[in-house]
Parts: structure tokens; C-alpha cells; sequence
């Protein structure tokens, strides 16, 4: 491969992913009737705000290992699922 090919699908999988990560919002927020754009990203359980690097697509559930940063409950393997 060359290196052009490596980075293109670097950024493929990038925005791939951001846009999965939106997907995620939109399919937990919408049908709650909750605003997409606040509150930012939390804990569904304790309702902590996530950190910039815990909300990074699919690699942030993997540092976390499936489980909030505050309280330690699980997160669904949905998320990162869906961000693929």
C-alpha cells in the first residue's frame, strides 16, 4: 500500500466514525424528545459530562473499557458497534 492509500483510509475511517458517533446521538436523543446539541455527551446512569478523550469515536469506549470514568457502568457495546 502506498502511503497516499494509508492515509486516505485513515481519514475514511475517521469520518466514518464521527459520523457514526453522530448516529449515536441522534438514535438515544431524538426519540426522548432530548436536544442534540445540549447537553454535551454523559453518563447516562450519573449524568457526568464525558471528557473530550472519553468521547472520542469507538477508541474512547475501548480506554474506558465499556465502563463510565465516574461511576463504572457499563456502557453498551452498541456505541462503539454502531460508530464501526
Amino acid at each position: 500500500m502506498t502511503l497516499l492509500t494509508l492515509l486516505t483510509s485513515f481519514f475514511v475511517f475517521l469520518f466514518g466514525a464521527s459520523i457514526g458517533s453522530f448516529l449515536n446521538v441522534v438514535i438515544y436523543r431524538l426519540p426522548a424528545g432530548i436536544s442534540l446539541l445540549w447537553p454535551p455527551s454523559r453518563c447516562p446512569y450519573c449524568l457526568n459530562p464525558l471528557r473530550k478523550r472519553e468521547n472520542v469515536p469507538i477508541l474512547g469506549w475501548v480506554w474506558l473499557k465499556g465502563r463510565c470514568a465516574h461511576c463504572r457502568s457499563p456502557i453498551s457495546v452498541r456505541y462503539p458497534a454502531i460508530e464501526m
